[in-house]
């Protein structure tokens, strides 16, 4: 608390502080460069002249129109310096709402003036985070079906396909498809769109990879994507590498991996 004498307790609710942005990011850009230079574990910073290199990117500042231009110029100018994990986040953004689009877990390809399932992604559905909602129990939904309504609208291209499942994530939806473009043998069925397919694309990939080590290695080899060296390099591991541990060797990928 904050006290005046004899006034009792200071309101500090309606404070408000003037903030000029570009005065603002000026100061952290120095500022950035001062933490550097008093901080860092190696003296000679991994042989960068950071005088010329504080001069060098400074004009960049002016030229920012908002808080990303400048995280972006703090990652590039910091990969100067060449160290691992130096990251660069947070700020002041501007907010704006946020409507999720829905997803099925489904390629599309465009056929007989329709939107057609190209593949259809398993996941697993037993586990939350790889929910697939075309593979879920009593949705008849098949490799090959057209998809012909989205909650009573009638789906064609040129329309982007993805238009017809705003504001759908997570809530559910009918959607009519058929075998056929014409939708003689429609289908009405009920799903779950859901707001992200990383999981399940990258689950269908470390899948096919796998397949594909087995195939060409005879079944001698076992695969294991390793997407990061934390958690989820750890569930991977056990995950894959336990699993096929009866193989002559292993194909270890670490392509993509964060970090950790």
């Amino acid at each position: 608390m904050v006290y005046w004498p004899g006034e009792g307790a200071l309101k500090l609710d309606e404070f408000e502080v003037y903030v000029d942005p570009r005065a603002e990011w000026n100061q952290m850009y120095h500022e950035v460069w001062r933490i550097q230079r008093d901080f860092f574990y190696d003296p000679h910073w991994h042989g960068l002249d950071l005088t010329a290199a504080e001069k060098k990117y400074a004009p960049f500042v002016k030229a920012a129109g908002g808080r990303d231009d400048i995280n972006h110029l703090f990652e590039e100018m910091l990969g100067e310096i060449t160290v691992g994990h130096m990251f660069v986040g947070g700020g002041d953004f501007p907010k704006a709402p946020e409507v999720k689009g829905g997803l099925l877990g489904a390629d599309y390809k465009i056929a007989n003036g329709r939107y057609q399932f190209a593949r259809i992604y398993n996941g697993e559905n037993w586990n939350p985070d790889l929910r697939a909602p075309l593979t879920q129990p009593g949705v008849d939904v098949k490799l090959g079906d057209y998809l012909i309504e989205v909650n009573g609208v009638d789906v064609r291209p040129p329309a982007e396909v993805y238009k017809y499942f705003e504001n759908t994530a997570g809530k559910q939806i009918k959607i009519k498809v058929s075998s056929q473009p014409d939708g003689r043998d429609v289908r009405e069925v009920t799903v779950v769109p859901v707001a992200d397919e990383f999981p399940l694309r990258n689950r269908a990939w470390e899948e096919d990879n796998r397949r594909k080590v087995d195939e060409l290695s005879g079944g001698k080899l076992a695969y294991v994507h390793v997407p990061d060296t934390s958690t989820g390099g750890y569930l991977n591991f056990n995950r894959f590498y336990f699993a096929q541990i009866g193989k002559q060797g292993a194909v270890i990928d670490e392509r993509y991996n964060h970090g950790g």
